[in-house]
């Protein structure tokens, strides 16, 4: 509908539509690697990213063994977290930091803190996701809310032997 009603007054769009991606896992995967990556896979932007980990094929065999590690605390938290239309900041206490680092990707929210809560400069973006507001305010991030990209492409004087061919 977007592209037909674009397409009558010549309007330029990019339509990305997504998929429905696999996360295919063998019986001789790492178990507990292959978990936390279907997670991320499906549980990132709360599962509406164009390329979320949307259908989970996992071999037989393995079957029972990985679910009882896809339904992590780390995921169930994450799935809890995100199930909001709000999302402007977010914490994660822990001392393992390659969990909080996970933690921090998978949090829908403008703003992560680390074993801290409510550290702020006027040196770092703020704003929220989805309900919680658009754009960015502080930081050099928000000098973009008022740019426009622009590109510009200057011949200084050299031959140009066919015009048409990409250079």
């Amino acid at each position: 509908m977007i592209n037909q009603q674009a397409a009558g007054s010549f309007k330029r769009v990019l339509l990305e539509l997504g998929g429905k991606s696999p996360n295919i896992v063998f019986d001789d995967a790492d178990i507990d690697t292959a978990a936390h990556g279907a997670a991320a896979g499906i549980f990132s932007s709360s599962g509406q990213a164009c390329i979320s980990g949307s259908r989970l094929l996992v071999q037989e065999s393995i079957h029972d063994r990985f679910l009882d590690k896809l339904l992590s605390v780390e995921a169930h938290a994450l799935a809890l977290a995100n199930d909001t239309r709000f999302g402007l900041a977010s914490a994660v206490w822990t001392c393992d930091m390659s969990r909080a680092m996970r933690m921090s990707e998978g949090l829908q929210a403008g703003t992560v803190w680390i074993n801290t809560y409510r550290q702020v400069s006027v040196m770092s973006p703020t704003g929220g996701y989805r309900d919680s507001g658009l754009g960015r305010q502080n930081g050099s991030d928000a000098v973009h809310e008022y740019l426009q990209v622009k590109s510009v492409w200057v011949n200084t004087g050299a031959p140009v032997p066919n015009p048409y061919a990409e250079r």
